[in-house]
């Protein structure tokens, strides 16, 4: 059986590993051009901020074979059954684990159509049509792209996801661990809230001399925000970040 997977982030390589260890051929697809995760030209933060595995998480990739280069690419949380780990990290692990695998993720690849044979013929079978005039056929297409799925705007264009608010920024710094221990610890989480203001953050360290970090908060005016588009007015969103640091407010 062939299985397309559209979405090459975090969700689509670790079940294409599980896929082709269960003895289907697994193809990926993403839309991103950017160099293989598994090549090593990744800098912190290139793929996203950071993220904390809980034991749910780090149970899936014990039982891939992938806990032990997991684990050595992030930072435990020795008071808690997790992990802190750029996203980057995995996805260098992942790949890694899938090249030997012989699975490749092809980027470049957004999709624009799908289509499927008639259903009274009560087969399986499923073309995904790629921008760049390509196309692939499989048995079954997974749709592993995200929040904003196209998959899911093809085939269900009236579902969408329910906006509540939430906004939160994600980032990646370096540190001294001369100059700010106190401030970046080497195995813990510190956690800020101000829940009248409903603002909320995050410090997390990630690998040697850098830690992930998010600020999240919840803004009434931001339900009726309806795209997803790069960041194009930097100064706004510093000054937006800016306040959210300040939990005084």
């Amino acid at each position: 059986m062939k299985i397309l997977i559209i979405g090459g982030g975090l969700a689509g390589p670790v079940l294409a590993l599980a896929l082709k260890r269960a003895g289907y051929e697994v193809h990926i697809f993403d839309r991103v051009e950017a160099p293989h995760p598994a090549s090593g030209e990744f800098e912190p933060g290139a793929l996203g901020g950071g993220l904390t595995l809980m034991e749910n998480g780090l149970r899936v990739f014990r039982r891939l074979g992938l806990l032990d280069s997991i684990v050595a690419a992030g930072t435990p949380v020795l008071s808690y059954d997790m992990l802190n780990i750029l996203r980057c990290n995995i996805s260098r692990a992942l790949f890694t684990a899938l090249s030997k695998e012989g699975v490749q993720l092809q980027p470049n690849k957004k999709l624009v159509s799908i289509t499927q044979p008639d259903p009274a013929a009560h087969t399986l079978g499923v073309t995904a049509v790629f921008s760049d005039g390509t196309q692939t056929s499989g048995d079954i297409l997974i749709a592993a792209d995200g929040v904003h799925s196209t998959v899911r705007s093809i085939l269900f264009p009236d579902v969408r996801p329910v906006k509540t608010g939430f906004v939160g920024y994600l980032g990646v710094s370096e540190y001294d661990t001369d100059v700010t221990p106190a401030i970046c610890p080497t195995s813990s989480l510190t956690f800020l809230t101000n829940n009248t203001a409903g603002k909320s953050a995050m410090i997390m360290p990630s690998a040697p001399r850098s830690v992930h970090w998010a600020m999240y908060e919840t803004s009434p005016a931001d339900i009726a925000y309806d795209g997803w588009t790069s960041v194009t007015d930097v100064p706004g969103e510093a000054a937006r970040l800016s306040a959210m640091a300040n939990y005084g407010a």
